[in-house]
């Protein structure tokens, strides 16, 4: 007959061993310095790795569950904003959430969105206003020219936040008469957009944009720096009249 005892063990016996096994747990070391040259490290749904500065243990990144909606992905945060925002966050919700296509967030050092792909889309601060027209403007246009030359009619300047302007504009020309409009960099008078011809009884919306070039031809165009853009306009047949209103200079990506 054996020595051992080969029977189920008893309550007391397996609380023991729990007991045992979670002292080993609790008194082990953590890993202080670890790298992993290769091989998969892996971090399974619910579990966060997060890298905190020794100063104050304050969170600088966080990898795999970002948010308690289901975001996963990896964010990186300033400790010294007043703000729990990430600088940048990129992910995705888990099979079946609401974000499964994926999200990116820029935000500014006050929590501010400057750009996303998740509601509420796009472009956020820096932005552009969408400006409000009278309703009676877009059928009769407050600016007018008989110019045969392009005539500077409307004017946009301030900084760049984006590389590229689109002026959005109402044009009209008499019966009889024909028109180009064009726009044309105040300052270096390049770029200058081709010239879009409009016919004889003319009431259209319509938009231009180029590309910023720098304050001097040389320099490439940098963020913050001073732009005018002129919406420009001429007759080119006929004796009557051509009208132009703009509507809204738009800052655009590309």
């Amino acid at each position: 007959m054996t020595r051992y005892h080969t029977g189920d063990p008893s309550g007391a016996q397996i609380i023991a061993d729990i007991l045992r096994r979670l002292h080993i747990l609790e008194s082990g070391h953590r890993a202080s310095d670890t790298a992993v040259d290769k091989g998969l490290f892996t971090v399974r749904s619910g579990a966060t790795m997060e890298v905190r500065r020794p100063t104050d243990d304050a969170v600088v990144a966080r990898i795999g569950r970002l948010r308690s909606d289901d975001l996963w992905g990896i964010a990186a945060y300033n400790p010294q904003a007043n703000t729990d925002a990430p600088m940048i966050e990129v992910g995705a919700g888990e099979p079946g959430g609401f974000l499964d296509d994926g999200i990116l967030n820029i935000t500014d050092v006050d929590g501010s969105i400057i750009f996303n792909i998740a509601q509420p889309w796009g472009l956020g601060a820096p932005y552009a206003a969408y400006n409000i027209t009278a309703s009676a403007l877009l059928t009769t246009p407050t600016t007018t020219t008989t110019s045969g030359s392009f005539a500077p009619l409307w004017t946009a300047f301030g900084q760049t936040y984006h590389p590229s302007i689109m002026v959005h504009y109402v044009i009209q020309t008499d019966v009889g008469t024909t028109a180009e409009v064009r726009l044309r960099d105040g300052y270096n008078s390049y770029p200058t957009t081709p010239a879009i011809s409009y016919g004889s009884g003319t009431n259209a919306i319509d938009a231009q944009s180029y590309q910023h070039a720098g304050t001097q031809l040389a320099e490439a165009p940098f963020a913050g720096m001073g732009f005018r853009t002129e919406l420009e306009a001429r007759r080119v047949s006929g004796g009557g009249v051509v009208r132009l209103q703009a509507i809204a200079a738009l800052g655009v990506a590309a």
